[in-house]
């Protein structure tokens, strides 16, 4: 059965930990006394990873338990800069890509498709391809020799 454990985080801003860069460098020991502490009133911007702790008491310890990572800009701004520029308020809307110009779905399909057949039987069989085509044309005219020859002998024996 699946348990969900909840975590928390309190930072003292006059003294809490410098953020980690990176999701991998988090880790619970930096909550730790003994590590680098920073003032927010004096640094007024901090960027960084902080992990999320649970506390668990085991007989006569306690014991911190790392239950997740969160990464956080934290700012310090006046009145006067908060008034300015409220939060929220301080971004443009997202503005839309122009339409893309696509052609017809219908016609790329069929040309992808004759495309590929070309590239599939045209590099395997090109010699056998013109073969059957010359022998086709062939056919084709030898046919109409046959077929209007009789005709033509026939007028040039009527109209001499």
């Amino acid at each position: 059965m699946d348990e969900k454990v909840a975590g928390s985080l309190n930072l003292n801003l006059t003294s809490f930990p410098r953020g980690a860069k990176t999701a991998s460098q988090c880790s619970s020991d930096m909550l730790k006394e003994d590590s680098t502490k920073i003032n927010l009133f004096k640094q007024k911007v901090v960027r960084g990873w902080w992990p999320f702790t649970n506390e668990k008491k085991e007989r006569d310890h306690i014991l911190t338990v790392l239950v997740g990572k969160v990464e956080a800009e934290l700012q310090l701004f006046t009145e006067e800069e908060a008034d300015k520029n409220p939060v929220g308020l301080g971004r443009k809307e997202p503005e839309p890509l122009e339409k893309p110009s696509r052609p017809d779905m219908f016609l790329s399909m069929m040309c992808a498709n004759i495309r590929s057949m070309f590239s599939v039987f045209w590099k395997n069989y090109k010699k056998y391809i013109i073969i059957v085509l010359l022998c086709f044309f062939l056919a084709l005219f030898f046919f109409l020799v046959c077929y209007t020859l009789p005709q033509a002998i026939s007028h040039k024996i009527v109209n001499g």
